[in-house]
């Protein structure tokens, strides 16, 4: 008996599901449309690595070839410039990532952070920080960036992962060991992701 109620239950449940889904399937297809911006819009390049909307409502559209920020109106590109020590240090952006204190972080060829009040760029190089583990290059392709409960940034790159102390300007480096069940399982970092309970998972490349 009681496999019959459940047999009739999911029917039933069936029939109430289906047919709702088909609709709404049939409405979302006719309802999506897409708009493209492209170089004839002012994009820097076509080819977008990192997508991210700040705090303040802008577009960032990290790409191969510079940055831009997008107000829905106009674009506004950054990109090295060897005569301004302010400038982006890096055209390749592979990551965008706002911090809970409204930092602006870019990864590309490197670690950048924007002021928005000067519209400078601060680049993280050995020079800045004021301790860095010699094993990681600040100067290597950063892929993904992320935070810590702690408010740690966390910069997933070819070369592991690094964290930054961002008050103490302290880098730490995680490093793999494939013969250690504990340690990351490749050096190459290609996703970083904090879940609503704080765990941060990430994503390598094997």
């Amino acid at each position: 008996m009681n496999s019959i109620k459940t047999t009739l239950s999911f029917l039933l449940l069936l029939i109430l599901f289906f047919p709702s889904f088909s609709v709404y399937g049939q409405s979302f297809e006719e309802q999506l449309v897409f708009h493209h911006i492209t170089d004839r819009q002012g994009l820097s390049q076509r080819t977008v690595r990192a997508i991210l909307q700040d705090s303040e409502g802008f577009i960032w559209l990290g790409t191969q070839d510079g940055l831009n920020k997008y107000d829905s109106y106009n674009m506004t590109v950054y990109r090295l410039d060897l005569q301004n020590p302010n400038s982006l240090p890096f055209d390749e952006i592979r990551a965008i990532f706002e911090d809970s204190r409204g930092n602006l972080w870019f990864g590309g060829w490197g670690l950048s952070r924007y002021n928005r009040e000067k519209d400078h760029f601060y680049h993280y190089n050995y020079d800045y920080l004021e301790e860095a583990d010699e094993l990681w290059r600040v100067d290597t392709a950063i892929n993904s960036l992320g935070e810590d409960d702690q408010g740690n940034l966390l910069i997933g790159s070819d070369n592991g992962l690094a964290v930054l102390d961002i008050d103490k300007n302290v880098l730490a480096y995680q490093y793999a060991d494939a013969s250690r069940g504990d340690t990351l399982s490749h050096p190459r970092i290609t996703e970083i992701f904090k879940d609503s309970k704080g765990n941060v998972w990430i994503g390598t490349r094997n």
